[in-house]
């Protein structure tokens, strides 16, 4: 069974290397998981009706969650998304609290973040991240 997932990002804060990079290189491991990856650029996205048949949602860090970058109606749809909803971040020290509020009211699975390991409890403390990996 191949899994069906979409990677969301901001085509327009992609114009550097190492964003393209990463963005493009989470898709190269497509064949080896069995997976189905779209990619769709957040400015193009008009309805929630596009992401529905998705096995699993993964939020780029080309947008930022601390600038308010998903729209209302899309954000109240993953919220309700019932499959895995991965988040990359960056820059946390921007509007950290920002970033809190929503990755708790979307209620990511799992985030990836660029804080070292021994420090993520200070950034993202268990006591509010409960069941977020």
């Amino acid at each position: 069974m191949k899994y069906k997932g979409l990677i969301i990002y901001k085509r327009s804060e992609t114009f550097t290397n190492t964003v393209y990079d990463h963005l493009i290189s989470i898709g190269t491991q497509k064949d080896k998981y069995n997976l189905d990856i779209k990619y769709l650029d957040i400015d193009s996205l008009k309805s929630s009706k596009y992401i529905n048949n998705f096995n699993f949602i993964i939020i780029h860090y080309s947008i930022r969650l601390c600038f308010s970058q998903i729209p209302l109606d899309i954000e109240n749809f993953l919220r309700n998304f019932k499959g895995i909803k991965a988040l990359f971040i960056q820059d946390e020290y921007d509007n950290t609290y920002k970033a809190w509020e929503k990755i708790l009211k979307i209620n990511f699975n799992i985030v990836f973040t660029c804080v070292p390991e021994k420090h993520i409890n200070e950034i993202y403390p268990s006591k509010y991240f409960k069941g977020i990996e």
